[in-house]
């Protein structure tokens, strides 16, 4: 379980002589209207480093994050395709009630095919909070690559019914996935 709290994870950062800032990563809430609900809930949510950085390789990156902008004592570099992929993430989020997600193995999944057909795949999970409020970590964030490829393990699901599920208790079951 992981606790909520109102703050700025990532403070500002220049590499390699450019400005990253990460103020549009500060955690935020959205309500929704859950499937069979008669009242609104809210979704808080959280991101994850891994949103916008990659393993680090000293062949391929100057330096690695410092500790701050790591969560879990790995080697992360910046990834500046992730990076520019989380400026348009939390609107994306916000549209998750008009969506259909898929689980893998870890955990939930949405694909969007963004304006310039590519395929952006966000991995999170969905906890229960309070009897109205389900907290929701976005664990990782990238674009797929190749454009085919296959992350999920179960057919689709609308978000709005794994919410409902998740506050009433119960743990999704996504339908098996038919090929």
């Amino acid at each position: 379980m992981w606790l909520w709290t109102q703050m700025t994870y990532w403070p500002a950062l220049i590499i390699d002589g450019k400005l990253f800032d990460f103020a549009h990563l500060v955690p935020f809430e959205f309500a929704l209207l859950p499937k069979n609900w008669t009242s609104l809930a809210t979704v808080r949510v959280k991101f994850n480093d891994h949103c916008f950085s990659e393993d680090f390789d000293s062949l391929r990156h100057s330096s690695a994050l410092p500790d701050t902008h790591c969560s879990r004592n790995e080697r992360r570099a910046l990834c500046p395709q992730r990076y520019e992929l989380t400026l348009g993430l939390r609107q994306i989020l916000m549209n998750l009630p008009n969506c259909r997600i898929q689980q893998t193995r870890s955990g939930s999944l949405v694909h969007v095919t963004l304006a310039n057909s590519l395929r952006y795949a966000i991995f999170f999970n969905i906890r229960k909070s309070q009897a109205d409020i389900c907290d929701l970590f976005v664990m990782s964030a990238y674009p797929l690559n190749p454009p085919d490829k296959q992350v999920a393990i179960t057919s689709d699901m609308k978000f709005i019914v794994a919410v409902a599920l998740v506050l009433n208790g119960k743990q999704p079951r996504f339908p098996s996935k038919r090929f």
